[in-house]
C-alpha cells in the first residue's frame, strides 16, 4: 500500500489533472458571483487542490440508520423461502490455534499455511498432517478443523505431557506421510513436520448461543465461523468436496469425467442472523442448490483444446494451477500464458525445453508435440528481483484438483427450473447431513429444522411505461414484457448509418441488405430519423488485410471526419470472432459510435423479426443521444424520481482483474476497473456513465478515485440541470455483509468528501440529503410460491405449479420481514421474470439515510421504476438501471484496456513511487481511454 506521503502527492496529482477535465463541463455554465439559491445555480470549475486527507481513523463498527416504516401488507403472498430455522443451545466450545512447520534435511524451516480459501489442495494436505498428529498423540475426541490455522472442539483436550495443559506438540516424520504428500514437500530428501495445537490466547472459549449476538458486518464473528465449519464436517467425512471457505459442498459420488472436466451437484450453506418470523432474532441457514464444473486431477493434455486457435487456448489456460509430473521433484505453479515460440524451438544455455523434458521423464522426443507453444509460467526470481518466464511441455503437466471452471471455459451448466431446484436442494442437503441428523453439528449446540421457512411477501404496484404519445405497462403473465407503443420519448436524428462487415460469403451480404431495408421501416415506427444507410465490405475495401487491420484502417478514415459527418457504425461479425474489444477501442479512440451484431445470433433467422429490429433501434437511439421511454412513478416517490424530481443517482461497481499478486517493483498490467452510472443529463431519467482504472487490491474502491469522480458527477449534474440536487442516492453494487462497514467508513466517506468539495467550490451552503444503498445479486436467497393465489401468473406457469407444487414468485415481489437481517434495513426484492431457471432476487441494504426514504414502500417503488428504466430493453430487468449501467461501464473499461495494451507499438505510461517502485500510470491511462474526455461524455455509450 502507498505511504501517507505518497498518498498525498498522488491525491494532489490526480485532483489537478482531473480538475482540468471539469473545465469542459463547467464552461457551459456561468460562475456565480455570490451564493444564489441552490435551485438556480450551476457549478464553477473545481479547484485543483483537494482537501488533504487526515490521519486514517481506526476501524469503526457499522451503525445502521434508524428503522423506517415496513412494507404495507396489501394482498400478502405466502412465499416459501430457502431459509431454514437453526435451533441453538448453549455449548461451551474451545478454540485452538494450529501451527505446522516443515523442514527438509535440516535446511531452513517453512511455515505451512492454507489460509487462502481457494487453496483447497493445501488445506487437504494440512488436514492430513493434523490427522496424523492426532492419531500419534492418541487424541480420539471430536474436533473440527478449517484446513488452515484454527481448530474447534466441544471438549478441551486432556493432554499434559507436552508442556502446557491442553497443548499438543508432536512431530510427523516424512516416512509417515502418504506418497503424494511426501513427494510434494520432500521428494527424495528426508524431512519432518512439527505440529503445535494450543488454546487461542485471545478467546479460548466460545459459547454457541452467542451466535445470535454476532453480525457478519462486525470485525470478527468467531462463533459464526465455528458453526460454519461444523456445518460441513459431516459432508467432508462423506467425501463431499468443500469449497468457498466451507460455504459450499459438492457430492463427489458417482461423478464422471469428460475431457478433464467433472460436473458435481452441491449446495451452498450460509448462516444468517435474521429478524425472525416472530420478530425475535433467529439464526437461519440459507441453503441453495448449486451445480458446478471442476477440472479433474488429470493430465493437461486431456483437455479439449483447439490448438488451431492459439489466442483462445491461451485465454482458456491462463490462471489454471498445474503440477509437473517428472522424475525430478514436482513443481506446482499457475499458468500465465503460452510461449511465443513453438515448444521444439525453445532453447537456453546448456540445452532446450524438449531435451529437459526427455531427461526428466525418460520418454523419447516422439512423446511430445513440438509444433505447439509451451506452457509459460512467470515466477519471481529473488536473485534478479523480478519475474522470469519458464516454459514447460504440456505433456509433463497435471491439473491440480478441484479447480472451478469459469465462464471463459465454456457455457456453465443450465439453470434448473424452480421445482427442480427446490427438490435438489432438499436431496443434496439431506445427503450432506444438513437437512438430516447431524451429530457433529448437534455436539456444537446446533440443530436445523428440515422444513423451509414460509413468510408473507408484498406485491409492488406495476409501473406505467410512457412513450411520446402513448402509455403501456409490463405484462407479468408474459415474462414482464411490454410492447413499444408509438414513437420514442426523444427520438434521435442519425445522419448516416454505415454497416461494415468483412466476408466473402454472399449470404452475409444478403442478410445485411435485408437489415438495411428493415431499418428504415422500424425507424419510422419509433420516430427516429435516419438520413442515409450504406453497406461496405472491408474484405473488398482492404483486400489482403487482416480483420483487425481492416477495422483499424477504416476507423482511421472516419476519425478525420468532422463530428457532424461521422456515421454510426454497425459492424456485423460472427460471435466467435474476437473483434468486440478491438471495435470498442476504435470507437473510443476515433469518437465513432458503434454497434456490433452477430450473423449467427441476431441475424441467424431467414427473416429478421420485428423484436430484433426494435432491439437494434433501442440501442441506436440511446447511443445517438435519444431517450426511448420513461417510467411514471407512484405519486409517493414523485419527489425522488421522474420529471418533477431533483435527485442525483450515483452507482458504482468494480470489474476485477485476474487477481494476480504483484510484488514491489513489478508492473501491474491488469488493473481493476471501476464503473460509474449516474443521471448527469438534462433529463432526470437518462443514465450515462464512465470508468476509472485502479490497482487491483480488494473490493474497496480507491478513495481518490471516488472523491474526484463524485466531484465531477455532481458538477456535470448541476451543469446539465442548472441546479444542485435536493438529495443524492448512492447505490453500491456487489459487496457482502462483511464489507458493509468498509463501504460506509471508507468509500462513502470519500464520496461525501468529493461532494462537499464541489459544493464548497461553488459556494453552496445547502447540502443535499444523502442515502446509501447496497444492492446485490450475488447472494443465496431464493423465493418460491406453491400456488397461484390470484397472482398475475401465466396459464403455463399456473399449470406448472399445479403439477410440481412450486414455481417462481411473480415479478415485483418484496419481503422485509422474517428472513431479512436482524440489524439494519434490508429488503429482498424480485423485480423480473427469469427467461429460464429460478429467479434471483436483489437484496437491498440501506446503510445511510438522511430522511431521503421514510418507508420501505418508497424504497421498493423506486427500485421497481428503476428496474423498468433500462433503455435497451422492453422487459423489467433484475437490477436498477444505474447499477446496470455501472456494471456495463466497468466491463467496457476492462475490455478496452485489454485491447489497448495489446496494440503493437503501444507503450503504457508508467511512474515511479517510493512505495511501489515503477508502476503503470493508471490516471494517465484513464484519461486516455475513459469517456469523460470524449464526445460520448453526455450519452449512454455502454
Amino acid at each position: 500500500m502507498p505511504s501517507k506521503s505518497n498518498k498525498k502527492k498522488a491525491a494532489a496529482e490526480r485532483s489537478a489533472k482531473l480538475a482540468n477535465e471539469a473545465t469542459e463541463v463547467a464552461e457551459s455554465a456561468p460562475t456565480p458571483t455570490e451564493p444564489p439559491p441552490a435551485a438556480a445555480t450551476t457549478p464553477s470549475q473545481p479547484t485543483p487542490e483537494m482537501p488533504k486527507s487526515s490521519k486514517p481513523a481506526p476501524p469503526k463498527e457499522l451503525v445502521a440508520p434508524s428503522k423506517i416504516a415496513p412494507l404495507k401488507k396489501n394482498k400478502p403472498l405466502k412465499v416459501t423461502t430457502n431459509s431454514y430455522q437453526m435451533e441453538v443451545k448453549n455449548v461451551v466450545c474451545y478454540r485452538y490455534d494450529v501451527k505446522i512447520v516443515g523442514q527438509a534435511d535440516g535446511r531452513n524451516q517453512f511455515l505451512l499455511t492454507g489460509s487462502k480459501g481457494s487453496d483447497r489442495q493445501k488445506q487437504t494436505e494440512l488436514t492430513e498432517i493434523l490427522k496424523l498428529a492426532m492419531k500419534k498423540e492418541n487424541i480420539t475426541q471430536l474436533y473440527i478443523y478449517d484446513g488452515a490455522a484454527t481448530l474447534h472442539t466441544p471438549a478441551q483436550f486432556n493432554v499434559k505431557k507436552n508442556g502446557a495443559s491442553g497443548t499438543i506438540i508432536t512431530t510427523i516424520d516424512s516416512t509417515e506421510l502418504s506418497p503424494s504428500l511426501r513427494n510434494s514437500y520432500f521428494s527424495k530428501s528426508h524431512g519432518r513436520f512439527d505440529v503445535v495445537v494450543e488454546l487461542n490466547s485471545a478467546q479460548p472459549q466460545l459459547h454457541s448461543s452467542d451466535l445470535l449476538k454476532e453480525s457478519p458486518d462486525s470485525t470478527s464473528c468467531p462463533v459464526t465461523q465455528m458453526i460454519q465449519i461444523a456445518l460441513c464436517e459431516e459432508a467432508k467425512r462423506n467425501n463431499f468436496l468443500i469449497t468457498d471457505g466451507g460455504n459450499e459442498m459438492f457430492d463427489r459420488a458417482g461423478v464422471t469425467q469428460i475431457r478433464g472436466v467433472e460436473d458435481m451437484n452441491g449446495v451452498g450453506a450460509g448462516i444468517k442472523i435474521a429478524m425472525g418470523v416472530e420478530g425475535k432474532p433467529a439464526a437461519h441457514l440459507i441453503l441453495d442448490y448449486k451445480k458446478k464444473q471442476f477440472f479433474a486431477n488429470t493430465p493437461l493434455a486431456n483437455l479439449n483444446l483447439d490448438w488451431t486457435n492459439i489466442p483462445k487456448v491461451k485465454n482458456y489456460l491462463k490462471g489454471l494451477k498445474v503440477s509437473t509430473k517428472t522424475n525430478d521433484r514436482p513443481q506446482t505453479f499457475t499458468i500465465d500464458g503460452l510461449s511465443s515460440l513453438l515448444m521444439g524451438q525453445i532453447k537456453y544455455d546448456g540445452g532446450s525445453v524438449l531435451e529437459n523434458a526427455m531427461r526428466c521423464t525418460g520418454k523419447p522426443a516422439s512423446a511430445f508435440n513440438t509444433q505447439i507453444p509451451a506452457i509459460e509460467s512467470r515466477q519471481f526470481s529473488k536473485r534478479e528481483g523480478k519475474k522470469k518466464a519458464f516454459n514447460f511441455p504440456m505433456e509433463i503437466l497435471v491439473l491440480a484438483p478441484n479447480q472451478k471452471l469459469n465462464p471463459k471455459h465454456g457455457n456453465p451448466p443450465r439453470c434448473e427450473r424452480p421445482h427442480k431446484r427446490f427438490e435438489l436442494t432438499k436431496t443434496v442437503g439431506e445427503k450432506a447431513h444438513i437437512l438430516s441428523p447431524n451429530k457433529i453439528l448437534e455436539s456444537f449446540g446446533v440443530k436445523i429444522r428440515p422444513e423451509p421457512i414460509v413468510v408473507d411477501a408484498v406485491t409492488v404496484p406495476i409501473p406505467t411505461i410512457q412513450y411520446k404519445t402513448t402509455c403501456t405497462a409490463p405484462d407479468l403473465s408474459k415474462q414482464a414484457k411490454w410492447e413499444v407503443r408509438g414513437p420514442f420519448v426523444e427520438p434521435a436524428t442519425i445522419g448516416k448509418i454505415l454497416i461494415l462487415y468483412n466476408s466473402t460469403n454472399p449470404q452475409d451480404s444478403d442478410k445485411l441488405i435485408q437489415l438495411k431495408g428493415q431499418f428504415a421501416r422500424t425507424a419510422r415506427e419509433c420516430g427516429v430519423t435516419i438520413s442515409e444507410i450504406e453497406l461496405e465490405n472491408l474484405a473488398q475495401t482492404y483486400p489482403g488485410a487482416s480483420v483487425l487491420l481492416a477495422i483499424e484502417k477504416k476507423f482511421a478514415e472516419l476519425k478525420s471526419l468532422p463530428v457532424a459527418k461521422k456515421p454510426l457504425v454497425i459492424y456485423a461479425d460472427y460471435s466467435s470472432s474476437p473483434t468486440h474489444g478491438f471495435l470498442k477501442l476504435q470507437e473510443r479512440l476515433c469518437d465513432v459510435v458503434t454497434q456490433q451484431v452477430s450473423f449467427d445470433k441476431s441475424l441467424s433467422r431467414p427473416t429478421i423479426g420485428r423484436s430484433t429490429m426494435i432491439n437494434f433501434m433501442l440501442k441506436l437511439n440511446l447511443k445517438s443521444g435519444g431517450l426511448n421511454h420513461k417510467v411514471k412513478p407512484d405519486p409517493s416517490i414523485a419527489h425522488l424520481y421522474g420529471d418533477s424530481s431533483n435527485t442525483l443517482f450515483i452507482s458504482y461497481d468494480v470489474c476485477h482483474s485476474s487477481g494476480i499478486l504483484y510484488r514491489k517493483g513489478e508492473v501491474c498490467d491488469e488493473p481493476s476497473c471501476v464503473g460509474f452510472g449516474f443521471n448527469g443529463t438534462a433529463h432526470p431519467e437518462a443514465i450515462i456513465g464512465d470508468f476509472h482504472y485502479q490497482l487491483p487490491r480488494t473490493e474497496q474502491v480507491d478513495d481518490e478515485v471516488l472523491k474526484t469522480r463524485a466531484n465531477f458527477i455532481l458538477t456535470q449534474y448541476a451543469t446539465a440541470r442548472k441546479k444542485f440536487p435536493d438529495q443524492i442516492v448512492i447505490l453500491r453494487d456487489g459487496v457482502s455483509e462483511g464489507q458493509h462497514a468498509m463501504v460506509v467508513n471508507n468509500e462513502f466517506a470519500a464520496i461525501k468528501d468529493g461532494i462537499m468539495t464541489c459544493l464548497k467550490n461553488n459556494k453552496q451552503t445547502k447540502v443535499p440529503a444523502l442515502a446509501l444503498l447496497i444492492v446485490t445479486k450475488r447472494h443465496a436467497n431464493r423465493l418460491f410460491v406453491k400456488d397461484t393465489q390470484g397472482s398475475p401468473l401465466s396459464l403455463v406457469t399456473s399449470l406448472k405449479i399445479m403439477f410440481s407444487g412450486i414455481s417462481n414468485v411473480p415479478p415485483l415481489t418484496a419481503i422485509d420481514q422474517g428472513i431479512v437481517r436482524k440489524n439494519g434495513n434490508e429488503v429482498i426484492f424480485v423485480s423480473h421474470c427469469p427467461l429460464q431457471g429460478t429467479a434471483q432476487p436483489i437484496v437491498i441494504n440501506m446503510l445511510h439515510n438522511e430522511k431521503v426514504f421514510k418507508t420501505n414502500d418508497e424504497l421498493v417503488q423506486l427500485m421497481s421504476v428503476m428496474c423498468c428504466a433500462h433503455q435497451s430493453s422492453t422487459t423489467i430487468v433484475s437490477l436498477p438501471e444505474t447499477i446496470y449501467a455501472a456494471d456495463e461501464y466497468a466491463k467496457r473499461g476492462a475490455d478496452i484496456f485489454q485491447a489497448y495494451k495489446s496494440q503493437p507499438g503501444v507503450v503504457l505510461p508508467t511512474k515511479v513511487t517510493e512505495e511501489t517502485g515503477e508502476q503503470l500510470d493508471f490516471l494517465n491511462i484513464t484519461q486516455t481511454l475513459c469517456y469523460f474526455k470524449s464526445s460520448f461524455k453526455g450519452r449512454r455509450i455502454a
